[in-house]
């Protein structure tokens, strides 16, 4: 019988300073484990097959969503300056509708990577009723992981013929890169008297173009196993007005 089990603690932080600021802050310690990973295609997901289909008892492991640490912390923060605000409180209108009225907010995600699950053996069990995953002959941790060597290959090998290889599923200790990401959006507001508002809005997703790596390569005969070649997507900006009445 397929199984599954997800432990979580969340802890969430709010507040909100005097001087415009708030911050909302949650952290999440997660484990996720199961034997299969859903009903489509026969409980398989992202190409790692089950093994032994008579047997999921021996199919155990975390999933390949279980991210056991994640930080996600999202902020807004009106600038002191303008009409009303700590700085520059008597400008004239004009003024005041170029240089106040400023809002900077962001979203700051720090998550750790996936586990990681090594496919591709040559499937020589015959008439048994499953697949193969490679053997896992030694330690496939590397102590300083590079793009073109994230995890120690020569850690698997291919199993012998009738036989279904004893690599799990996805390995707890060796995982994709993890995510640091940046968001940041910058907002204006203008008024009109009380019946129309106009808001600027500028957002960057990957607002400091940090390169956040993929997933290495987990197919076992190809050339580039245990190599990266991929990246999340790169700095977008974009504008928007919004008008409001």
């Amino acid at each position: 019988n397929s199984w599954s089990r997800y432990d979580a603690l969340q802890v969430n932080y709010t507040h909100r300073w005097s001087g415009g600021l708030q911050v909302l802050a949650s952290y999440t310690f997660s484990r996720f484990m199961d034997n299969t990973a859903g009903t489509n295609g026969w409980a398989q997901a992202n190409s790692v097959p089950i093994r032994n289909n008579y047997n999921l008892a021996v199919e155990k492991s975390v999933d390949a969503a279980d991210i056991p640490n994640s930080l996600v912390i999202s902020y807004i923060y009106e600038l002191p300056v303008g009409k009303g605000k700590k700085f520059c409180s008597n400008l004239n209108a004009v003024t005041n509708a170029v240089i106040g009225g400023w809002q900077v907010s962001g979203v700051s995600t720090f998550k750790e990577g996936f586990p990681i699950g090594v496919v591709g053996a040559v499937n020589n069990t015959g008439s048994f009723g499953g697949n193969q995953r490679p053997n896992l002959v030694g330690n496939p941790t590397v102590a300083n992981p590079t793009i073109q060597e994230w995890f120690n290959t020569s850690a698997f090998a291919q199993p012998a013929p009738f036989t279904f290889g004893d690599a799990p599923r996805y390995m707890s200790n060796v995982r994709a890169p993890g995510l640091q990401n940046f968001d940041i959006g910058i907002q204006k507001w203008f008024y009109w008297r009380e019946i129309l508002k106009l808001q600027f809005r500028g957002e960057m997703f990957n607002a400091f173009n940090r390169a956040n790596f993929y997933a290495p390569d987990a197919n076992f005969n190809d050339a580039s196993f245990g190599r990266i070649s991929a990246t999340l997507p790169p700095r977008d900006v974009q504008f928007g007005l919004k008008l409001y009445w």
